[in-house]
């Protein structure tokens, strides 16, 4: 605001107000817009970016509003397996496709990419976690020497690639039906005289892994996929994946070497008892053991073909249960010598199994929802009620067998307080398929991949 003054001269001149309300109000805009300019651009994005900020809170103040907050963390190109977490809480392990092996020594705020074969500087790959037991916090973690691809259609093709790792059931049962096909088409000399002389038979199974033996090499190949892992302590450790391929480490997974697993087929699940000496590996219609470590594996006689996902034995290694297609539970006493069919009363495909330490409650997870739960060793399996209709991947129970949690595709994790009686769904904020769940005794913290 100015003011018009009359001097001596009669000549009018005009003073300014430079604290006028008008000049003070545009100073103020002025000083606002520059301030928050800078802090728009400064400011530290939403630690957790799949948690919801509640409207007008303090993080929906102190943090800015992003719109698909994940494509801003690094990713990786290859699927995710398995985790495992030693009782510490710190040292933590996950496997995947391509050889995938990451490493996190401090609960997983920070990960080290660990090479399959000798020991080599390990890539470093940072990433903040939130401790808010309240909500699950994701994240994708990422090769540091991959690119990062952020579009939506990379992250679809590699879903799809995962959902088509195992073959379902309708494919099993085509490829049976076309197998029945294809040997009634087949002539028989009792049919026709002329015919030349049979030709030889392909090889077994038996001589196909007879000969993989053979060739088996101590220098592991990077690209295998891998799909479980479990350590006995914070250096011995062990990974089984595609091929037949096993994996062990002596000191943390700085440097990983093969064992000769007699095997080609596909190796799905792995448990190790008594510091680490005896251990069990199944996979595709068959059932491995050692007692040495890994220095030797044996194939254990189970009498079934099925594709086995899962395997767990309590600590005493005689007592042991595995999972597999088409409802299939075995069950041994013996350490495997000898394995039994339990009658599950399911059809679908059971992807996971857990006991407790007395081996007489346990549960078993599989495809659409289905949650099966025994009280005697599995002598008799019924169905527990779940309320979801997706493919479950794996199931935990803490020690008193009333807190659980069960995990599978489009990002689904149930959780039960009553031993499964009735199971509620948890937010994950993801539409990822989760493969693998692990909590610590307490059941506050845990981790989903």
């Amino acid at each position: 605001m100015s003011e018009k003054i009359k001097t001596k001269a009669g000549i009018r001149k005009t003073k300014t107000n430079l604290l006028s309300p008008r000049n003070l109000l545009f100073l103020f805009a002025a000083f606002t817009f520059t301030v928050s300019t800078y802090l728009a651009f400064t400011q530290a994005p939403f630690p957790t970016p799949f948690k919801a900020k509640v409207f007008l809170s303090k993080d929906w103040w102190q943090y800015p509003i992003e719109q698909n907050a994940f494509t801003r963390l690094p990713v990786i190109t290859s699927s995710i397996s398995d985790v495992f977490v030693l009782p510490d809480g710190k040292n933590i392990w996950i496997v995947g496709d391509n050889g995938l092996i990451l490493h996190s020594s401090d609960g997983g705020k920070n990960w080290q990419q660990q090479s399959i074969g000798a020991a080599t500087a390990t890539q470093s790959i940072d990433q903040k976690q939130t401790s808010d037991n309240s909500s699950w916090s994701f994240f994708k973690q990422a090769h540091a020497a991959d690119k990062i691809d952020k579009t939506k259609t990379q992250a679809k093709t590699l879903a799809k690639n995962n959902e088509q790792k195992r073959p379902t059931r309708s494919t099993i049962k085509k490829r049976q039906l076309d197998k029945l096909k294809k040997d009634s088409k087949k002539p028989t000399a009792s049919s026709n005289s002329n015919l030349s002389p049979t030709p030889p038979a392909p090889p077994t199974p038996a001589l196909e892994e007879s000969n993989s033996k053979l060739k088996s090499s101590n220098t592991p190949d990077p690209s295998t996929n891998l799909n479980a892992v479990h350590f006995s302590d914070a250096l011995n450790g062990w990974v089984v994946g595609d091929r037949g391929t096993i994996l062990h480490t002596v000191d943390g997974g700085n440097s990983w070497a093969t064992q000769t697993s007699g095997s080609s087929r596909s190796l799905n699940s792995v448990q190790f008892l008594d510091k680490g000496l005896r251990g069990w590996a199944v996979g595709n219609g068959t059932i491995l053991h050692t007692a040495d470590g890994g220095k030797s594996w044996a194939a254990q006689t189970s009498g079934a073909s099925s594709w086995l996902t899962s395997v767990q034995f309590l600590d005493k290694g005689l007592r042991g249960w595995t999972v597999g297609n088409g409802g299939t539970i075995l069950h041994t006493a013996d350490g495997g010598k000898s394995w039994a069919a339990q009658t599950s009363g399911a059809s679908s495909w059971l992807t996971s199994v857990q006991f407790l330490d007395k081996g007489l409650r346990g549960w078993a997870v599989g495809d659409e929802g289905t949650i099966l739960h025994t009280v005697d060793g599995g002598k008799s399996w019924a169905a527990q009620t779940s309320e979801s209709s997706s493919n479950l991947e794996s199931v935990q129970f803490l020690d008193k067998g009333l807190r659980g949690w069960a995990v599978g595709r489009e990002g689904t994790i149930l959780h039960t307080v009553d031993g499964g009686k009735s199971w509620a769904a948890q937010t994950s904020g993801s539409s990822s398929r989760l493969r693998s769940v692990q909590f610590l005794d307490k059941g506050l913290r845990g981790w989903v991949v």
